[in-house]
């Protein structure tokens, strides 16, 4: 597993421009300070349980929180960062032919990072006497990440405007749209797995060449090993995931090949939020399977145009991060947008709204 790679920094600095303003970690002592402003700009609770899962859950290598810090040391600003280990692709083909271990090995990050839980408090948006504290807040954040987690891959999952200024202010670069599409499965079989179940399955060495899917070897995505699972849907401390397994039958038996997790989603209808089968990677609103269910279901789907609401999901850049490849600097603009989107796959699980 990987490991920070410099010791804990505490970045504390004034701007020339913001004397009153500081910027840090927060202690676990000012966690109930960053769960009131949670409140009070997204207008939602965020409870001890759900904040303690979130950041000290167990799926995660490491969790991050800078603050702002008025001259008072209220708590004026706040971005999050989660940290879980990446898929990667056994190095057996580093025998066949495809490349060494170090060339396959720089093909992946080093860790996934989601950017989360990025606010400032009503009083102090825009830029201000005190400076421009969203700008500030992500610059204090790419600094630590370019010490603390080197080559890593961070994302997240901001709304149209920040997504907008991000841009304009260098943090974000667009990767895909998503947006909630209907989904009529067409092939396989789908039943209720009980997540044990699944952790076996997972963890079964013999069964190792029929969950890798030749579609998705190159794919980055974050590993959805029993850990990560385990903290991100069983163990929610306020939504209720069901899992579900997707078999390939025949006349003598039945074959687990995959796993799907949904939620209830309206009063009829439940929502894919996760799934992986072997022969297409990360479950998308392509996958074909059939399942003998009533409910109609919904899925994230890539929007190639237009949408009144979208999900956006894109790159947070910092220096020494992974760069994706090569190639897409030589296509055109919307040609790396799809490249990106290929290279990069999202489910609304990777979210931390779903």
């Amino acid at each position: 597993m990987a490991r920070p790679v410099g010791k804990k920094i505490a970045i504390e600095s004034s701007l020339r421009n913001a004397p009153s303003m500081i910027y840090r970690e927060l202690s676990a002592a000012e966690f109930d300070s960053a769960r009131a402003l949670f409140t009070q700009v997204f207008k939602k609770e965020a409870s001890p349980a759900w904040w303690h899962w979130k950041y000290r859950g167990e799926g995660l290598i490491d969790a991050i929180h800078i603050g702002a810090f008025d001259a008072r040391s209220s708590l004026c600003g706040h971005v999050g960062a989660l940290v879980t280990e990446v898929q990667q692709s056994p190095l057996r083909s580093v025998s066949e032919g495809k490349g060494t271990a170090l060339e396959q090995a720089n093909m992946y990050p080093k860790v996934m990072i989601q950017i989360c839980d990025v606010m400032v408090s009503d009083e102090r948006r825009g830029q201000r006497a005190s400076g421009f504290i969203y700008r500030d807040l992500m610059q204090r954040m790419a600094q630590h990440l370019a010490h603390r987690w080197p080559q890593g891959f961070a994302y997240g999952f901001p709304g149209m405007r920040p997504h907008l200024l991000g841009e304009k202010l260098g943090f974000y670069h667009a990767i895909a749209r998503y947006g909630l599409s209907h989904w009529t499965p067409v092939e396989g079989v789908l039943e209720p797995l009980a997540w044990t179940r699944l952790y076996d399955w997972l963890e079964d060495v013999s069964l190792l060449d029929a969950r890798q899917s030749v579609s998705a070897a190159h794919q980055i995505v974050l590993a959805r090993n029993r850990r990560y699972l385990s903290w991100r849907y069983e163990k929610h401390p306020e939504m209720s995931y069901q899992c579900w397994g997707i078999y390939k039958r025949n006349w003598l038996r039945k074959k687990l090949i995959g796993w799907l997790v949904s939620k209830p989603w309206n009063a009829s209808q439940r929502l894919i939020v996760d799934g992986w089968t072997a022969h297409s990677g990360l479950v998308s609103s392509h996958t074909a399977i059939d399942a003998q269910i009533t409910q109609p279901w919904l899925i994230w789907a890539r929007l190639n145009g237009e949408h009144s609401h979208p999900v956006i999901a894109t790159q947070f850049r910092y220096a020494g991060d992974f760069e994706l490849g090569h190639d897409l600097q030589q296509a055109s603009q919307s040609i790396q947008a799809r490249l990106r989107g290929d290279l990069v796959p999202f489910t609304a699980g990777d979210t931390d709204v779903f």
